[in-house]
């Protein structure tokens, strides 16, 4: 499905794009597929070829890791928050699943297709390079956090 103008505006709320103009959103919107999922849908597997970055419109989304025991839930992100970024990264395979936990609306941006665009305009792919770096950064604070407590509760 194609983006329309409710899309523009709530692209403009999301923390990875608050950096960009209305003329920046526009460019990347001609890449963007707008796509819905219906509760406990799959929107990327674990192991999968990373191929696009998506940021959630409406919705929710568990990024889900297969454990020992079974699934585990390591996040739940809602809208305006953005998942498979690395992807843009490293080409690699999918690190987690991503399941709509709700009915969820996406924008899904291919990864050939934005690298494509963005050839020649630093300027954006940088904003968004470093909002992506940002949004690592965090999470990998939560995980350090996350994994102390771990160890400190074996102890």
């Amino acid at each position: 499905m194609t983006p329309g103008k409710k899309t523009l505006r709530l692209m403009e709320e999301a923390p990875l794009f608050q950096d960009l103009n209305a003329a920046d959103l526009e460019l990347l919107l001609t890449v963007a597929e707008e796509e819905v999922y219906n509760p406990e849908a799959s929107v990327v597997a674990e192991g999968a070829r990373g191929d696009a970055l998506f940021v959630i419109l409406e919705g929710s989304v568990d990024i889900v890791k297969a454990g020992k025991k079974g699934p585990v839930t390591l996040v739940t992100l809602g809208p305006k928050d953005f998942f498979g970024e690395m992807s843009l990264i490293d080409q690699e395979p999918r690190s987690a699943s991503a399941v709509s936990a709700t009915k969820t609306t996406v924008l899904r941006f291919p990864s050939d297709q934005i690298c494509a665009l963005l050839e020649g305009k630093s300027r954006i792919l940088s904003l968004l390079i470093t909002r992506i770096a940002r949004n690592l950064s965090q999470r990998l604070r939560m995980a350090d956090e996350q994994i102390l407590a771990l160890i400190e509760a074996g102890e």
